[in-house]
């Protein structure tokens, strides 16, 4: 599972990024000035070290800015994010399945697309902490959807002229 996720970096950083292109692009220029300048020089061994520890330096500061861009990335929806960290889609968390809220899915499985996820009810909605909400909006926009039509969707579904019962979702 581990050598997934660091193939996914790997992957990210030096093809996706381009990094492995600007690195040999950026290495041909600085080696080809160093050699027109220090060709008659003693001293050429130093500057190659020199050149060596620059290009290390480089390096790391490439793969360090990636690695927190995939960190970035990997917190985006817990969905992807699992898939990332352990190479496998995670199932759906428990109160999806308490308050009845996907169909076409058994419990332990892991998520698919094919999944119906329904809309939640008013009383449903507001009885959910908000890292649930927000996993079902996730969920709602892996699915391919917009989350403001779920919103919406529930809204329709209050009963009308109700003043106090307004669906609130901080993002």
């Amino acid at each position: 599972m581990k050598t997934i996720k660091w193939l996914k970096f790997l992957k990210l950083v030096l093809w996706d990024e381009g990094v492995l292109q600007k690195t040999a692009n950026t290495l041909l220029i600085v080696l080809t000035i160093l050699a027109l300048i220090f060709t008659d020089l003693k001293e050429w061994p130093y500057w190659i070290l020199v050149l060596l520890m620059l290009f290390i330096a480089w390096w790391y500061f490439t793969f360090s800015w990636a690695y927190k861009k995939w960190k970035g990335e990997l917190s985006s929806n817990w969905i992807t994010r699992y898939e990332l960290e352990h190479g496998e889609l995670p199932s759906l968390p428990s109160f999806f399945i308490k308050w009845g809220m996907v169909g076409n899915y058994t419990d332990g499985q892991p998520v698919r697309k094919g999944i119906a996820l329904k809309i939640a009810s008013g009383q449903c909605w507001h009885n959910l902490d908000p890292s649930q909400q927000e996993q079902i909006l996730e969920l709602w926009e892996w699915l391919g959807k917009d989350r403001r039509d779920y919103i919406a969707q529930m809204k329709r579904m209050l009963p009308p002229g109700g003043k106090g019962m307004t669906l609130h979702h901080k993002r």
